[in-house]
């Protein structure tokens, strides 16, 4: 009897399979067809992941990551720098929607004898403009400028008041003439 030939396809007589070879449906030997290696949906993260994870979203680069949300919150003063959920202390909103420093000097309205000379005294409000918005700065340093600047213009505001409350002072005396 003749020698049986396992693979036909190959030129000779193979009386087994050559190493490295298998069988195919057709019975031709041919070397294994590797693995189809499995679909990594991120390459970011270690390991091979079959779908997104729970939770993140692929960039523009089939990267996957979780997404970051922000929280707006009304800004109660556009014209001081960040937002401000509210009204801060010691500022009220003027007639355009900003806020401002309001001053209030208040002296008894009851007559009072000043050297002598009947007077009398009155109530003195004035409001005075919040510093605007400043460009954001990309700078490090901005910040504790930032801080400087305003512990100067608190200073310069101080003394305004100091000396806007003396010249209230003045403003607020009239003298009667004196009748005996």
């Amino acid at each position: 009897t003749p020698p049986t030939d396992l693979c036909p396809n190959i030129d000779g007589n193979q009386d087994s399979v050559p190493a490295g070879m298998i069988k195919n449906e057709a019975g031709n030997c041919v070397a294994p067809t590797p693995p189809t290696p499995p679909t990594d949906l991120c390459p970011n993260i270690d390991g091979n992941q079959d779908s997104v994870p729970g939770g993140m979203v692929k960039d523009g680069n089939g990267n996957c990551y979780t997404p970051t949300t922000s929280v707006l919150v009304a800004d109660e003063c556009p014209n001081l720098e960040s937002a401000q959920a509210s009204v801060p202390s010691g500022m009220v909103k003027d007639g355009a929607g900003n806020c401002v420093v309001q001053t209030v000097v208040s002296t008894p309205s009851t007559p009072a004898v000043i050297g002598g000379v009947l007077g009398v005294s009155t109530t003195v409000t004035t409001t005075t403009k919040a510093q605007p918005k400043a460009k954001a700065k990309v700078r490090a340093n901005a910040k504790v400028k930032a801080k400087a600047k305003v512990k100067a213009k608190a200073k310069v505001k101080a003394k305004a008041a100091a000396k806007a409350k003396s010249e209230a002072k003045i403003k607020r005396i009239r003298v009667l003439p004196f009748t005996p």
